[in-house]
């Protein structure tokens, strides 16, 4: 059966100055560092465009006039608008102050499903299997995990079955192939108007243990697919070597 994405849209967070990977992006915003033969965050934008999701707002501010120049206003199908983000509002801040642009350009209404993606993270998921977990559940939130057993620089997810009970954020004795958090959500309307406004606010610190706290459904999807977060230097030659070892498939072309 074919996924009815009418009213589902996606916010991509691409504002992050990318410190650790100095002097690289001195003069490159995180998201536009190369892999193989495109950018990090060109693997979220074809992701996309492969379920046929046709709208995007990129949150933008280290050096977003490259960014904007770079992928312009439409991308295999993608059509794409920008937040400018003059000060930080956090991970979840940013998503909030995006809603309003989503509902502004969207023919359909409001939209009522939103997809979070990192804008320099590159995977090759099954992300169409997320959202139908998320519907099936009827979930507030749906984030996709991967097992590791370098967890002890992300968000460590306790799950019971699909449901998830808890966080441990980056523990200094994880288990091995701990399920972290990817950074990549489903979220309904609802979990983001929960976000305060203008004000900084952070998904894994704040909102997911408020909904959990507030009785809202959470699940996860564990993604045995490839994902790499190439925030690090170690990290980003890894994901340019497996990308040249083929280890990658659909690898982000240029457009």
């Amino acid at each position: 059966m074919t996924m009815n994405y009418r009213n589902t849209a996606a916010i991509i967070m691409a504002g992050g100055r990318g410190e650790r990977l100095r002097p690289l992006t001195d003069k490159i915003p995180k998201p536009l560092v190369r892999i193989g033969d495109g950018y990090a965050v060109t693997s979220s934008l074809k992701s996309l465009a492969a379920m046929g999701i046709t709208r995007a707002v990129l949150t933008v501010r280290y050096r977003w006039e490259d960014i904007v120049i770079s992928l312009g206003d439409l991308h295999d199908g993608v059509r794409l608008s920008y937040l400018i983000e003059n000060e930080s509002v956090g991970t979840a801040g940013g998503v909030r102050a995006a809603l309003p642009i989503l509902d502004a350009c969207d023919e359909a209404g409001e939209v009522e499903e939103i997809i979070v993606l990192s804008g320099d993270a590159v995977f090759d998921m099954k992300l169409e299997d997320a959202i139908k977990l998320h519907r099936r559940e009827c979930a507030s939130a749906t984030l996709v995990l991967s097992r590791s057993d370098d967890a002890g620089k992300f968000g460590v997810v306790n799950l019971d079955g699909n449901v998830i009970r808890g966080f441990v954020e980056k523990p200094e004795n994880p288990p091995k192939e701990a399920l972290v958090n990817t950074g990549i959500y489903i979220l309904s309307r609802e979990a983001v108007l929960e976000i305060p406004e203008r004000v900084p606010y952070d998904f894994g610190r704040e909102l997911f243990p408020r909904l959990i706290s507030l009785g809202k459904k959470l699940v996860g999807f564990v993604s045995d697919g490839y994902w790499c977060d190439v925030g690090s230097p170690e990290a980003y030659g890894r994901c340019c070597f497996d990308s040249a070892a083929g280890l990658i498939n659909e690898t982000p072309a240029r457009t």
